[in-house]
Protein backbone atom coordinates (compact mmCIF):
# COMPACT_ATOMS: atom_id res chain seq x y z
CA UNK A 1 0.00 0.00 0.00
CA UNK A 2 2.63 2.37 0.77
CA UNK A 3 4.61 1.92 -2.51
CA UNK A 4 0.66 2.98 -4.23
CA UNK A 5 -0.26 5.60 -2.46
CA UNK A 6 3.66 6.85 -2.98
CA UNK A 7 2.99 6.85 -6.65
CA UNK A 8 -0.36 8.18 -6.13
CA UNK A 9 1.14 11.11 -4.37
CA UNK A 10 3.39 11.64 -6.85
CA UNK A 11 1.31 12.19 -9.82
CA UNK A 12 -0.54 14.02 -7.96
CA UNK A 13 1.96 16.33 -6.81
CA UNK A 14 3.80 16.58 -10.56
CA UNK A 15 0.19 16.68 -12.40
CA UNK A 16 -1.71 19.51 -9.52
CA UNK A 17 1.14 20.68 -7.54
CA UNK A 18 -0.48 19.40 -4.14
CA UNK A 19 1.62 18.14 -1.56
CA UNK A 20 3.07 14.83 -1.44
CA UNK A 21 2.52 14.11 2.19
CA UNK A 22 -1.12 14.41 2.33
CA UNK A 23 -1.75 10.89 2.29
CA UNK A 24 1.41 10.40 4.78
CA UNK A 25 -0.95 8.77 7.45
CA UNK A 26 -1.67 5.91 5.65
CA UNK A 27 2.27 5.73 4.86
CA UNK A 28 3.47 5.66 8.42
CA UNK A 29 0.47 5.84 10.78
CA UNK A 30 -1.25 2.61 9.52
CA UNK A 31 1.68 0.83 8.66
CA UNK A 32 3.05 1.33 12.38
CA UNK A 33 -0.21 0.34 13.44
CA UNK A 34 -0.59 -2.66 11.77
CA UNK A 35 2.94 -3.65 12.98
CA UNK A 36 2.22 -3.55 16.45
CA UNK A 37 -0.63 -5.48 16.26
CA UNK A 38 0.12 -8.89 17.95
CA UNK A 39 -1.31 -10.90 14.99
CA UNK A 40 0.64 -9.08 12.44
CA UNK A 41 3.79 -10.49 14.61
CA UNK A 42 2.59 -13.83 14.66
CA UNK A 43 1.77 -14.35 11.06
CA UNK A 44 4.20 -12.37 8.92
CA UNK A 45 6.92 -14.53 8.39
CA UNK A 46 4.15 -17.20 8.33
CA UNK A 47 2.91 -15.54 4.71
CA UNK A 48 -0.61 -16.41 6.05
CA UNK A 49 -4.02 -14.80 6.61
CA UNK A 50 -4.35 -12.70 9.14
CA UNK A 51 -7.05 -12.55 11.47
CA UNK A 52 -7.78 -9.44 13.35
CA UNK A 53 -8.45 -9.86 17.41
CA UNK A 54 -11.51 -7.10 18.23
CA UNK A 55 -9.47 -4.98 19.77
CA UNK A 56 -6.93 -4.57 16.63
CA UNK A 57 -10.51 -4.35 14.30
CA UNK A 58 -11.37 -1.70 16.75
CA UNK A 59 -8.16 0.20 16.42
CA UNK A 60 -7.97 -0.01 12.63
CA UNK A 61 -11.54 1.44 12.38
CA UNK A 62 -10.76 4.49 14.25
CA UNK A 63 -7.77 5.11 12.18
CA UNK A 64 -9.91 4.81 9.36
CA UNK A 65 -12.55 6.86 10.80
CA UNK A 66 -9.68 9.63 12.01
CA UNK A 67 -8.73 9.50 8.28
CA UNK A 68 -10.47 8.94 5.70
CA UNK A 69 -11.28 12.37 5.12
CA UNK A 70 -7.66 12.75 3.53
CA UNK A 71 -9.22 11.21 0.38
CA UNK A 72 -12.13 13.32 -0.21
CA UNK A 73 -9.88 16.49 0.59
CA UNK A 74 -7.36 15.44 -2.04
CA UNK A 75 -10.28 15.03 -4.75
CA UNK A 76 -11.36 18.38 -3.62
CA UNK A 77 -8.10 19.81 -4.15
CA UNK A 78 -7.37 18.35 -7.39
CA UNK A 79 -11.41 19.83 -8.18
CA UNK A 80 -10.30 23.48 -6.84
CA UNK A 81 -6.83 23.10 -9.26
CA UNK A 82 -8.74 22.98 -12.45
Amino acid sequence: MNIKIRDVMSIVNSEYGLSSKKLEPYQVDLRALVMEFPEFEANFQRNTLIKLNEESQTRLIHFQQNHSHLFNDLIIEINNVN
